[in-house]
């Protein structure tokens, strides 16, 4: 019986060398230290190559809909119930960042953090 070869996430690969599971973005593998094919063939955040030659990633017609309902989120939640809407647009980068790219994700964050703060403190001095 072969041992069983850890799961990867879906921003993750299988080192070429060791067969660690490390980032895509890793230059190194952190397990051998060998620099990961990632690296060397600047891997879009999107989709990647495994050895079979199937692509693997994230859907970019899903990564749309995460993007377009986290910006109407952020800016509904900038006027209209913020402790609602700030979370679902932080939800939606947070899912963007884990499943399809990074920097979107990131950017689409801090929309949903500043429609919660932004939000909440003018409906605070509106009721004040």
């Amino acid at each position: 019986m072969e041992p069983q070869q850890p799961k990867k996430g879906p921003n993750e690969m299988y080192c070429s060398s060791c067969g660690a599971v490390v980032k895509k973005r890793a230059e190194i593998c952190p397990e051998c230290g060998v620099a990961t094919d990632g690296a060397a063939v600047g891997v879009s955040p999107t989709t990647e190559s495994s050895s079979s030659g199937i692509a693997t990633g994230g859907s970019s017609s899903n990564e749309t809909k995460y993007l377009v309902g986290g910006v109407i989120s952020g800016l509904v939640g900038f006027v209209f119930l913020p402790i609602i809407f700030g979370p679902i647009s932080l939800y939606c980068g947070y899912t963007v960042y884990q499943n399809h790219d990074e920097t979107k994700g990131i950017a689409l964050m801090a929309w949903g953090g500043a429609s919660l703060v932004v939000g909440m403190a003018v409906g605070a001095l509106i009721l004040a």
